[in-house]
């Protein structure tokens, strides 16, 4: 069965995602470990810009994760985070 994404105020499916297998977990987890590995390994200011880029980029799309969030909550467009409520 696949995984589906609803939006709880209309019923409508919004997304639908194919099962993952055991193999395919395994190499979810063996790439975030090797992410994890390296992230420890990062110096603070490297993780600052990088940090600090994601922000920025969260920042400028803040609308459209607005919408998104919507799809997801079943929630008004006006009761999601956005740019003029940060």
């Amino acid at each position: 069965m696949a995984y589906q994404t609803i939006n709880p105020y209309t019923g409508e499916t919004v997304a639908t995602f194919p099962d993952a297998t055991d193999a395919d977990v395994r190499i979810a987890l063996d790439k975030a470990q090797a992410a994890f590995l390296r992230w420890k390994e990062t110096g603070f200011a490297d993780r600052g810009r990088i940090l600090q880029k994601a922000a920025d980029l969260l920042r400028a799309n803040a609308d459209g994760y607005a919408r998104l969030l919507t799809l997801e909550m079943g929630k008004l467009f006006a009761e999601a985070p956005c740019r003029s409520c940060a």
